[in-house]
């Protein structure tokens, strides 16, 4: 039986348009992270390298508090829950270098450490 580890960082990342300003926004339930942009294309491209880079400066630093000092909102998670509901996610992994931290307890050439967004599309 094959030895895998669950998923070292999964994050939810609600997607919608914003009318108002006209602009696309990615929004990372776990981190609180915001981008906006002129596509939603732009925006996951945009969020899951912030998230990447994100993720490396806490391992690198050793303080993962301040990864998840500020999540999202109640209302951004609601948004995310229903528009997951509704239209299901679409998984992305994220490229996390894991030989640039040392993290000693874990094997960064494992094939089974993965990290992943899942993004939810609002309507």
């Amino acid at each position: 039986m094959e030895n895998t580890l669950p998923d070292f960082f999964t994050w939810r990342v609600l997607l919608r348009f914003d009318a108002k300003y006209d602009v696309h926004v990615a929004h990372c339930i776990e981190t609180g992270s915001v981008v906006t942009a002129d596509s939603s294309e732009q925006a996951e491209e945009m969020i899951k390298e912030l998230l990447e880079d994100e993720i490396l400066h806490a391992l690198k630093n050793r303080n993962l508090k301040n990864l998840y000092s500020s999540p999202a909102s109640l209302d951004v998670l609601v948004k995310w829950f229903n528009a997951a509901q509704k239209s299901g996610t679409r998984n992305v992994p994220l490229e996390v270098n894991f030989k640039e931290v040392e993290i000693r307890e874990i094997d960064p050439k494992s094939p089974n450490l993965r990290n992943e967004l899942k993004f939810a599309r609002a309507a």
